[in-house]
């Protein structure tokens, strides 16, 4: 792990010992969610509006992203009326800091309510996993939740 891929890891973990939240609630959850993706290859799946491929950020899971959408996402991109994220939407995010992948964050939409959240090391380790508030504060501010990009 490059220096400043720990350093980043560092400093997330820092975070979430200080803010008191933002752990691994649902180990369970997170080993069926990694099989899924991998299973799936997510990587296959179509690029999320906006990320035709790896593109700068100064979100919280690097300084460049590649993020992908399963086939329940596309379809609702596709349809003007979607008002917001059909149960089954599955995002995938990975983080890279200095060109080292160090953050694989995905989200599930689990109940009409409810996402799932989980963010893994590079290695596929489980940093966060349920409704850690570390993620659920920040994608509050999103459409339905979601951040990276909008409802049609």
């Amino acid at each position: 792990m490059s220096r400043s891929c720990a350093a980043l890891c560092s400093a997330v973990l820092a975070s979430v010992f200080v803010a008191g939240c933002g752990d691994d609630q649902d180990p369970e959850g997170a080993a069926r969610f990694w099989e899924t993706i991998q299973a799936e290859d997510y990587r296959s799946w179509a690029r999320a509006p906006g990320y035709p491929g790896l593109e700068p950020s100064r979100a919280a899971h690097g300084d460049e992203v590649e993020v992908w959408v399963n086939d329940v996402v596309e379809a609702a991109l596709a349809d003007p009326t979607t008002e917001t994220w059909p149960v089954g939407s599955v995002i995938v995010k990975d983080g890279y800091e200095g060109g080292e992948l160090c953050f694989i964050a995905g989200m599930e939409k689990v109940t009409p309510d409810q996402w799932f959240y989980v963010e893994y090391d590079g290695g596929g380790d489980t940093l966060f996993s349920g409704q850690p508030e570390i993620c659920t504060g920040c994608h509050a501010v999103g459409d339905d939740f979601v951040r990276t990009f909008q409802l049609p």
